[in-house]
């Protein structure tokens, strides 16, 4: 996050609905910009994209929203829920974000193994009406929960501390959600091997592409491009052996063959779900069974904010408040309550959809309304994109993941590999994964008043002077308002810092970067491998305070 975006969460008013005059004009002027026609090819190139996204992430994440074993009413509920949470999300949200930009919503994927538990749970407990109902009403409430969860956060100091998570935890979840994605890929072919090393292939070419090349519009390219593939080598197939080149032969031993999905009915009709959900078979005893995971899905869906918002300001350059954005999830999530599932902006997806014109929010909200022919279309691509090539789509985003923990690894100690590692390993021994995470925060915090409590203080009391015996991630909110404070003429001296967590360590590399703001380092820290990297025309590093005070 940069810092011009982390100083706006102080110095910002709380966000209101209530409309001042400037802002009624500020936003007809910006709707006027919206209905040019540069604008209007904008538009079409963000809708056609958004629609072609949304489409391929309906058919392979609405499937697994409540279960992995084929159930047909299951996977119609999820994938119902799945579209229509997407569109009055999308709406909702980029009514009231405060970004220059359009961004896409889908529902919190990670959430997925813990919908499915509860949907298991219900199913034990009666029959299908029964299931849905009572899994239904879960989601509600973990929604309900989030927007209340989310708005308490942004009137409150809780939302500077989302940014100082400790570093442990945040690589663990993307791990979590490196696992959620590739097991998401694998469950829809895993019950064939040649299908499996189809979508591994598969995979691997769309994340080099993605990762090589910069269009937006490389994710529909490659599909395209595969799904012709496959098609050419079943017509070349059939060529060579001497069967007949009929298309419906073919597509018939495709299905048969297991390349592509049969042709059961996919329901997009709203109404579908009430044949499921009844108010009367409402059970609040398996509803306080299923507490442990309502709660997980909100703190889980919380989770996703200190990694979406700096995602996508990196992947765009479009700078955001974070108390705004909080709010506006928030408002989004109460529409969300009435459609059954928390919902989250997508960061990669958001990136494309704005590299490819979604470039205000009327484009975000408009460009929605395009998602409504996947009612017509998503059955006819479900039956003629072949399983692997959807099944490659969450599975590449897996390995997006993979790619960013890895990197991130880089510049952690011995110490926090361990926190990691234990973190990571925790998440999955659990049947509740938020477990795993609270006890990756309870070590870092142990550890942080281990060294707090072992490092004597010997620092001086200069008040002119920053001098940390130690910065970690519990430290960092008050530390960053002292840099503030001080102005644009900042004097840190690291002589006593005995330790500096991963937190600092990235918190400092960030700060830096505002040429606004004049550094002045005295001494080394402790385990900080990048501070030889740390250069630039407003800072000055002296190796002691001597040298220092000679120069001064």
């Amino acid at each position: 996050m940069s810092v011009q975006n982390k100083n706006q969460v102080e110095q910002e008013p709380q966000h209101s609905i209530i409309f001042t005059g400037e802002k009624i004009e500020k936003k007809k002027q910006n709707f006027k910009e919206f209905l040019t026609l540069k604008s209007m090819k904008n538009l079409l190139s963000c809708s056609f994209l958004g629609l072609i996204l949304t489409t391929v992430y309906v058919l392979t994440y609405g499937k697994n929203v409540f279960t992995l074993d084929g159930r047909v009413e299951a996977e119609n509920i999820g994938i119902l829920l799945f579209l229509y949470s997407t569109i009055i999300g999308q709406i909702v949200y980029n009514c009231f974000t405060d970004l220059n930009a359009g961004v896409m919503v889908f529902m919190v994927c990670e959430n997925f193994i813990l919908s499915r538990k509860i949907f298991s749970k219900c199913m034990e407990n009666g029959d299908i009406i029964y299931a849905v109902t009572n899994t239904l009403f879960c989601c509600s409430i973990s929604a309900l929960f989030l927007a209340l969860g989310l708005f308490l956060i942004s009137r409150t100091k809780l939302i500077h501390y989302c940014n100082y998570l400790p570093k442990p935890t945040l690589y663990s979840y993307i791990i979590f959600m490196c696992y959620v994605n590739v097991h998401t890929g694998y469950s829809l072919v895993s019950r064939e091997m040649k299908l499996i090393i189809l979508v591994i292939i598969s995979s691997i070419i769309l994340f080099l592409a993605e990762h090589f090349i910069s269009s937006p519009f490389i994710t529909s390219i490659v599909i395209m491009v595969q799904t012709l593939g496959f098609y050419l080598c079943m017509f070349l197939f059939f060529y060579f052996k001497g069967y007949s080149l009929n298309l419906s032969y073919i597509l018939e031993f495709s299905v048969k063959k297991s390349f592509l999905n049969e042709n059961s009915p996919i329901k997009f009709c709203p109404l579908y779900i009430f044949k499921y959900f009844s108010l009367k078979l409402i059970d609040y005893k398996i509803i306080f069974k299923c507490s442990l995971e309502i709660i997980s899905m909100v703190l889980f869906a919380v989770m996703q904010f200190p990694v979406a918002y700096p995602t996508l300001s990196a992947f765009t350059n479009v700078e955001y408040d974070l108390k705004k954005e909080i709010t506006a999830q928030s408002y989004m999530n109460f529409f969300s309550f009435f459609l059954f599932y928390p919902t989250c902006i997508s960061p990669a997806c958001s990136s494309s959809y704005y590299k490819s014109g979604s470039i205000t929010k009327y484009h975000g909200i408009f460009g929605s309304l395009s998602y409504i022919f996947i009612i017509f279309i998503g059955p006819l691509l479900n039956s003629i994109i072949p399983k692997y090539v959807l099944a490659s789509i969450p599975m590449s985003i897996g390995f997006h993941y993979l790619l960013s923990f890895i990197n991130s690894c880089k510049n952690l100690n011995l110490r926090e590999l361990m926190i990691l590692a234990i973190s990571s390993l925790l998440l999955f021994v659990f049947d509740i994964p938020l477990i795993g995470l609270l006890i990756s925060i309870g070590i870092c915090t142990i550890f942080y008043y281990i060294d707090f409590y072992m490092i004597k203080d010997n620092r001086s009391g200069i008040d002119e002077i920053l001098s940390p015996r130690l910065l970690g991630f519990i430290d960092l909110y008050n530390f960053d308002k002292k840099i503030n404070i001080m102005g644009d003429d900042v004097i840190i001296n690291f002589n006593e810092c005995k330790t500096m967590d991963a937190n600092a360590r990235d918190y400092l590399v960030e700060k830096v970067k505002d040429e606004n703001i004049y550094f002045t380092f005295i001494g080394r820290p402790n385990g900080f491998k990048r501070y030889d990297d740390i250069n630039g025309d407003n800072i000055k590093k002296y190796n002691s305070y001597c040298e220092y005070s000679n120069d001064n």
